[in-house]
């Protein structure tokens, strides 16, 4: 009577093919799982960026704006200018509808905590919060946009990851352009960033 069965070989090459199945799901289950972890983040930062943006237009479209050539701005008022190299901006805006009287200065500053490593992988920092960087010892990386008038300084909005923000006039000083880079950690690897970059135009009307 014949007897049916696996030989040696057969069983090799069945948990062999396992293996290899078994190892291209797990393959595909993490990257697909990093997949979602990016989009999800730069979903977030997008939305930071958009909202932090709502912010500074309610403000600085009402800005006075250089004069152009042959002509003047209101008596008193200052317009607004670049300052800390390109990575902040001081404005002034008016007051009443008249144009006769003006706000204190007003001052949107970048200001961040992470420090970048020379030689890293990061330009703009690691978006961790590494020993030594907490300056103000609240336990928080801060990263953003603040506004200062007065004396008194807050942050705009609830964005707080801005690794990089730039201030330049446009356009005979009648436009004023924004631009953000936004990082945020992938899990809980320091190796990897998700990265947004934001631009926009913001049309200074005064």
């Amino acid at each position: 009577m014949n007897k049916s069965g696996f030989t040696l070989l057969e069983l090799t090459i069945s948990t062999a093919l396992l293996v290899i199945i078994f190892s291209l799901g797990l393959v595909a289950m993490k990257t697909s799982s990093a997949s979602v972890s990016l989009n999800r983040g730069k979903s977030q930062l997008q939305e930071e960026a958009r909202r932090l943006m709502l912010v500074l237009t309610q403000e600085l479209e009402q800005a006075i704006k250089p004069a152009p050539q042959g002509t003047t701005i209101p008596y008193g008022a200052k317009a607004l200018t670049i300052i800390n190299g390109g990575q902040g901006i001081r404005f002034q805006i008016p007051a009443n509808p008249a144009f006769t009287a003006f706000s204190a200065p007003i001052e949107y500053r970048f200001q961040t905590e992470d420090t970048p490593v020379a030689g890293g992988l990061f330009p703009f920092g690691n978006a961790w919060l590494d020993p030594g960087e907490d300056s103000n010892n609240d336990g928080i990386l801060n990263r953003n946009i603040v506004r200062v008038q007065g004396g008194q300084t807050r942050a705009l909005g609830a964005a707080n990851s801005i690794a990089d923000a730039t201030f330049e006039l446009l356009e005979n000083g009648n436009l004023l352009r924004i631009s953000l880079v936004l990082t945020a950690p992938i899990g809980d690897t320091r190796s990897q960033l998700v990265t947004y970059e934001f631009q926009r135009d913001i049309y200074l009307m005064n």
